[in-house]
């Protein structure tokens, strides 16, 4: 048998019928080997392969890839006969640590081929030591940098809760010796005292939101999200703040259409809208407006802009940052902590979205409030068909999407995040939507999923012991397919 000098030309060959292949292969800087799938044998390797393991004509691959085995692995003994009769081709890749030398090395196995009557798999392998060096010291770097944010963020929530009482207390006690009556302050005193009330006030502010960004990065607090009207949250925020907005010659209108719902956590959603609010108002003079409205171009997407004095391109990068400072005082002097924007965009972020800026010097500044849009999805639990189908028609009267399925195929999509509120129909037994009712109160991924069960009229049994398992809503059935959209409207309003 011929044999090529794997010192000279490169390639050793075990079958004359091989020797075809291009030695321009011996160039390459991978790997190449060829497999006799009957044998498992190597046949033939390059320049490459011979540098990485040595000489492996003759070896069984699992000898080279897994020696500790003694026998053919999963990957070794593929039989070839699937993709040869002409079957899916199937490549396989994996990783391959040599011990001897400590290096790493990806393999490639490409699906069987017919070469001269022979079926062979070629493998492919290339050192990939200096990626894994690179993963590891990244991770390394990962595990390094989150230990030491969670190390920071029980420090920052450890001090300011500790701060927060003693700081509570000295303001009382000089809340006292202002009133103090009997013992009355001179102006000069009084101007005193007041000034560090005022600073007081404003560290124990401070305090708050240092515990509150710390809660929300931490996950202490878990955002609650559901199903609001976008206008009444924002006819709320503006309620809190038109006294400081009036007080300060500032004009706010807002303009959010009566039907626009947004899935999210209300009172936090809120916090935002108050926070931006206020800052708007903050670095607005006399004359100046803030409006809220709905973007043109994105709809769902709720700006707040104002006609104030504007924020720097040097700043804004850093506005999100709670580890960079960026407060400045208001047009009238207001100051503020710098953790306000800080908690507005973990908080947006929390709710799946983002919070985005513009502004210009002397011509204002909007903020963009982005959630992800979200169409209300609800899930039927109910055997009969007539059932299911005349719930379906309530809730997409609506504008709800509506799935249905057996018990694990429901709890499975409850899992996935995205269903809104479960339906229990009244075929379904006390005893087992208990079981279901249960396992999805004591799940966290699924604990605030609104759950309604339908009980048939009259079974004032089963009313009760639907409503002592801990359900939203217990319905009679039938209803009016009214009656039905407007309980069901509750969850998605």
């Amino acid at each position: 048998m011929n044999k090529l000098n794997i010192v000279g030309a490169g390639w050793e060959s075990a079958n004359d019928s091989l020797e075809q292949i291009p030695i321009i292969l011996d160039g390459l800087e991978a790997g190449v080997y060829v497999f006799d799938v009957k044998s498992n044998k190597i046949l033939l390797q390059n320049r490459a392969a011979y540098n990485f393991f040595g000489n492996l004509i003759g070896k069984h691959c699992w000898e080279v890839f897994h020696p500790e085995q003694k026998s053919p692995c999963k990957i070794c003994s593929l039989e070839a006969n699937h993709t040869l009769s002409g079957g899916e081709p199937e490549t396989l890749v994996w990783e391959f640590k040599n011990e001897k030398d400590g290096r790493w090395y990806q393999i490639y196995e490409r699906p069987a081929k017919w070469i001269e009557g022979k079926a062979v798999r070629i493998s492919t392998s290339f050192d990939i030591t200096g990626r894994k060096k690179a993963e590891t010291e990244l991770r390394i770097a990962k595990e390094q940098a989150e230990a030491a944010t969670a190390l920071k963020d029980e420090f920052v929530s450890l001090v300011a809760h500790d701060l927060r009482s003693p700081f509570a207390s000295i303001n009382g006690m000089l809340r006292i010796l202002e009133s103090d009556e009997e013992n009355p302050l001179n102006e000069r005193q009084r101007g005193l005292l007041q000034r560090a009330l005022s600073s007081g006030e404003r560290l124990l502010v401070m305090i708050e939101k240092l515990l509150n960004l710390s809660r929300l990065q931490t996950g202490s607090i878990v955002p609650k999200k559901a199903f609001f009207e976008a206008r009444l949250a924002v006819a709320t925020a503006v309620a809190d703040l038109a006294h400081l907005a009036k007080e300060k010659g500032v004009k706010i209108t807002y303009d959010i259409p009566a039907d626009m719902r947004l899935y999210a956590d209300y009172d936090l959603f809120i916090e935002v809208i108050v926070n931006l609010l206020s800052n708007a108002i903050k670095f607005c003079r006399k004359g100046d407006s803030v409006s809220i409205y709905v973007d043109a171009a994105r709809p769902g997407v709720i700006a707040v802009r104002d006609t104030g004095v504007g924020i720097s391109q040097k700043a804004i990068p850093n506005l999100f940052k709670s580890e960079v400072l960026t407060t400045t005082r208001g047009t009238a002097g207001e100051v503020g902590t710098g953790l306000g924007l800080p908690f507005c965009y973990d908080i947006i972020k929390a709710n799946g979205g983002n919070l985005e800026v513009e502004s210009k010097l002397g011509e204002g500044t909007v903020f963009y409030v982005v959630l992800p849009l979200a169409l209300p999805k609800a899930m039927i639990l109910e055997d009969s068909e007539d059932i299911r189908r005349e719930l379906g028609s309530a809730l997409t009267s609506i504008g709800a999407l509506v799935k249905t399925g057996g018990a694990q195929e429901t709890y499975a999509e409850l899992k996935k995040g995205d269903i809104h509120l479960l339906l229990i129909g009244p075929t379904l037994g006390i005893n087992q939507a208990g079981q279901i009712v249960s396992e999805l109160k004591n799940d966290p991924d699924t604990s605030n999923i609104p759950i309604i069960k339908l009980v048939h009229n009259g079974d004032t049994d089963t009313r009760k012991k639907a409503l002592s398992l801990g359900v939203n809503d217990v319905v009679s059935f039938p209803s009016s397919g009214e009656t039905l959209s407007v309980v069901f409207r509750k969850y998605f309003d």
